[in-house]
C-alpha cells in the first residue's frame, strides 16, 4: 500500500497546514490525544509494517487515563442511540440486523460492563456478528479490572489498524477528487 499521502499529510500538519484537520483525523482511529501527539512524531513512514509499528509504539506510551479517553469516543455496540460515525457504522453494520433479543441482550449487558468497569465494551468488530461480539462481551464480564483493561487496549488496537487503512484510502479518495 503506497502512503505517500498519509506521509504528505503529516508533513502539510507538521508545516502548520491544516493542523486541526489531520490531526483530527488521526483522532478518529484512536481517541487518545495523546496517541495522536506520539503518531505525528513517527512520519513519514515507508509501508504498512512501519505504519503499525509507529502505532504499536504510540500504543505502548498510554497510560490508563489515555486508553479510557480512547474508549470514549466508541459508542456501545447495540442499538444505536445517537448518530455514529461512518467508520463506526461500518465496523458495527452487523448489529443493524439482529434480531431484537440479542440486542436487548447487548443492551443489558453493555450497561453491566460499563458498571464494573467505568468504560464502553471495546471489541473489534470488524468480520464479527452481533451473536459473536454478544458471547464476547459475556465471557469478558468476568475479567479482573487489570486484565480486563488489558484486554480491551489490544482490541483498541486493532480497532486503531484498521482505521488507518481506511484514512488512507479516505486520503486517497480526497485526493483524486482535487
Amino acid at each position: 500500500m503506497d502512503l505517500s499521502i498519509l506521509n504528505d499529510a503529516a508533513a502539510a500538519f507538521k508545516a502548520g497546514n491544516q493542523s486541526s484537520r489531520f490531526s483530527q483525523k488521526l483522532l478518529q482511529c484512536c481517541g487518545a490525544r495523546k496517541w495522536v501527539a506520539e503518531m505525528l512524531t513517527k512520519f513519514p513512514v515507508r509501508g504498512v509494517d512501519e505504519l503499525y509499528q509507529a502505532a504499536d509504539a504510540a500504543d505502548a506510551t498510554l497510560t490508563r487515563d489515555d486508553w479510557l479517553e480512547a474508549f470514549a469516543a466508541h459508542p456501545k455496540i447495540g442499538r444505536a442511540k445517537q448518530p455514529i460515525k461512518a467508520w463506526e457504522a461500518q465496523e458495527q453494520k452487523a448489529t443493524k440486523d439482529a434480531d431484537d433479543a440479542v440486542l436487548d441482550r447487548f443492551e443489558e449487558l453493555n450497561d453491566a460492563y460499563y458498571d464494573t468497569f467505568g468504560y464502553t465494551y471495546i471489541v473489534c468488530a470488524t468480520g464479527k456478528t452481533a451473536l459473536e461480539m454478544l458471547h464476547i462481551l459475556e465471557s469478558r464480564m468476568g475479567n479482573s479490572p487489570e486484565d480486563e483493561l488489558a484486554v480491551a487496549a489490544a482490541e483498541q488496537s486493532r480497532i486503531t489498524k484498521l482505521r488507518l487503512v481506511k484514512l488512507v484510502q479516505e486520503l486517497r479518495i480526497a485526493r483524486s477528487e482535487l
